[in-house]
């Protein structure tokens, strides 16, 4: 799986603290989608083509929860197919 955009930078809007990290607000944070989506414990064989672990509502709809098909306008073009 990749993603077509691998690397999301954002800026945290509030102190927060993410698996025992301490994150000050307005502190850079890229989300690795490419790290995310070759997880072993995300996904079983994560080098193995398997569409359908999607449609299985595992990741939410359309993988929604990980967020390796994009959300918003950026969103998979493939979503409004079905």
């Amino acid at each position: 799986l990749r993603p077509t955009v691998p690397l999301v930078p954002r800026l945290a809007p509030s102190r927060a603290t993410i698996h025992g990290y301490s994150v000050a607000k307005g502190t850079r944070i890229v989300q690795n989608k490419i790290a995310i989506c070759e997880d072993a414990s995300l996904f079983p064989e994560p080098a193995r083509f398997d569409p359908s672990r999607f449609g299985r509502g595992e990741y939410g709809a359309h993988g929604a929860t990980i967020v390796a098909f994009g959300v918003g306008p950026r969103l998979c073009v493939g979503y409004r197919l079905g």
